[in-house]
């Protein structure tokens, strides 16, 4: 929305976030799917992570001065990296605190 450019790519976070906030309800609503639901987040974190990392040049060089094809692509790219490894390291959290409580 910000740029001339149009593409079905630009709202592949947005697709990401519809998924994991739907996950989200599930495993709020049945605790019975709590820990499935947060494997299915963990999943979409880390393939969010391995699909943008194809922008980390292009993030740093952002991040150095240098110019880019398109800065708002690489902001994305760069905030959809760090808001998903957040999310990643959040799921293993809860993985690591429910795995300790269930188990004597």
């Amino acid at each position: 929305m910000l740029s001339d450019f149009a593409s079905i790519t630009a709202l592949i976070p947005a697709f990401f976030g519809v998924v994991i906030v739907i996950l989200g309800v599930v495993g709020r609503q049945q605790p019975a799917r709590q820990r499935l639901a947060a494997y299915g987040i963990g999943l979409l974190a880390v393939l969010g992570v391995l699909g943008s990392t194809r922008g980390i040049p292009a993030i740093i060089a952002l991040l150095t001065g240098d110019s880019v094809d398109s800065v708002i692509a690489t902001v994305s790219q760069g905030a959809m990296i760090v808001i998903c490894l957040v999310l990643l390291a959040t799921v293993i959290q809860f993985v690591r605190d429910t795995g300790a409580s269930t188990n004597p």
